[in-house]
């Protein structure tokens, strides 16, 4: 039988999406200020696909394979407390403002494309490996919101803040998938794989605030920000397959269902602007964006 042929891949993922930098209010266990928990944006749950076209060459079981993943994600949280919350973004003071109601807002949109070229090569009966080289390119879209009412001390009747990190990167993507056959089917699937995107950020930070005695918000601060930036991205997955073949072995069907981990680094840019200062500080690039949860993965090969 020729091995030669085109398959279709399907994924279905069920995610939930996190940037550690977005820990937004500081609630106060007591009346002094250096008691207290930080409140952060409690990620959800959202579902989303990856779809995807290869080819099994003729020459020497290598394969070429172009998918593109879809993720959104929406997360929102909101707290009240009687001794109050001291807004982190932002960056503010118990003089400038102390609340008892708070609440935060993310969303991440990813749009990424990858195109990679592979061989499988078996170890011994039983095991597998598929060593992978190719690229990888797309966008990857952050907002972060936080808005703070009912005042309970300070200058501030509400404060609100509004943050964005558009980035677009393309680089190269290595890897391998590993495959452990067991028996009626059955294997334990593994994948890592790695990329390197160059690309550009477009950064956008604003607070508004409206005082004790006025009626409308107004622009506290205001920063934005662009540059090119490496961004390094790693890809973990494990878990259970099953395959089978029919039709006289003229087809060939398989499933799995993985635990996967997305980790960017470098993903947490937004200016970060004190009270009573007129430049915001240095930013801070060193917070990680994770994706981790449930991907259920279908190919037929033809």
């Amino acid at each position: 039988m020729s091995c030669e042929g085109f398959y279709v891949s399907a994924d279905f993922l069920y995610w939930r999406a996190e940037n550690h930098g977005f820990s937004y209010a500081y609630e106060l266990e007591t009346a002094s200020p250096n008691v207290g928990e930080m409140v952060r944006v409690n990620p959800k749950w959202e579902p989303a696909f990856r779809v995807g076209l290869g080819w099994n060459t003729a020459h020497d079981f290598w394969d070429i394979f172009l998918n593109y993943t879809w993720y959104k994600n929406v997360s929102d949280s909101s707290a009240t407390s009687t001794v109050g919350f001291i807004p982190l973004w932002p960056v503010s003071t118990s003089a400038t403002g102390q609340y008892g109601a708070v609440s935060g807002k993310s969303r991440f949109m990813l749009n990424m494309g990858d195109l990679e070229m592979g061989r499988m090569v078996y170890l011994t009966k039983t095991i597998a490996v598929r060593p992978h080289l190719g690229a990888r390119g797309g966008t990857l879209h952050q907002k972060f919101n936080s808005s703070f009412s009912e005042r309970l001390a300070g200058a501030n009747a509400e404060e609100t803040f509004s943050g964005k990190n558009n980035y677009w990167g393309v680089g190269p993507r290595a890897g391998f998938n590993g495959e452990w056959h067991m028996s009626r089917g059955f294997s334990v699937l593994g994948k890592v794989a790695g990329a390197l995107l160059y690309g550009k950020n477009d950064v956008n930070s604003l607070t508004s605030e409206r005082l004790v005695d006025a009626s409308v918000f107004t622009v506290g601060r205001h920063y934005t920000d662009d540059f090119y930036q490496l961004v390094p991205n790693m890809q973990l997955a494990l878990g259970f397959q099953w395959q089978t073949c029919f039709w006289c072995e003229s087809m060939f069907f398989k499933m799995s269902a993985a635990w996967e981990t997305n980790y960017w680094w470098n993903q947490f840019h937004l200016p970060v602007g004190l009270v009573g200062f007129t430049a915001p500080l240095p930013t801070v690039g060193n917070q990680p964006l994770t994706m981790e949860g449930l991907t259920l993965n279908f190919e037929w090969d033809f």
